[in-house]
C-alpha cells in the first residue's frame, strides 16, 4: 500500500495539507511557540492525531476480527518534544 499527503504553504504562517482529492484539505501552522498562527492545526497535532486515529481504528479491527462489540473506545495521545543537539524531536508520545 501506498499513501501520500501534499502540503502547500501559501501565505503567511499558514499551509495546506492534502491527502485523498475526495477528503477536505487541512489548514496549517507551526505553532505560536515557533512564530506560527493559533486556531489551526499544527505538524505535532496532526501527528499525534495519527497516532491516536491509528490506535482506534486498529483496535476496532482486531475487535471485528475477534467478533468483540464495544460499545467505545476514546484515547489521548500526549506528545513531548525536546531541543537536542540535532534540533527539535519527540522525545515521547504516550497513548492513554
Amino acid at each position: 500500500m501506498t499513501f501520500k499527503a501534499n502540503a502547500f504553504w501559501k501565505v503567511g504562517a499558514r499551509g495546506t495539507v492534502e491527502g485523498d482529492p475526495t477528503a477536505k484539505a487541512i489548514q496549517f501552522s507551526a505553532p505560536p511557540e515557533f512564530r506560527g498562527e493559533s486556531g489551526v492545526w499544527s505538524p505535532e497535532q496532526l501527528l499525534l492525531a495519527a497516532v491516536a486515529s491509528c490506535f482506534v481504528t486498529t483496535f476496532k479491527v482486531i475487535a471485528e476480527s475477534s467478533e468483540f462489540e464495544p460499545v467505545s473506545l476514546g484515547v489521548v495521545v500526549e506528545g513531548t518534544i525536546q531541543k537536542g543537539e540535532q534540533g527539535y524531536a519527540f522525545t515521547r508520545v504516550v497513548v492513554s
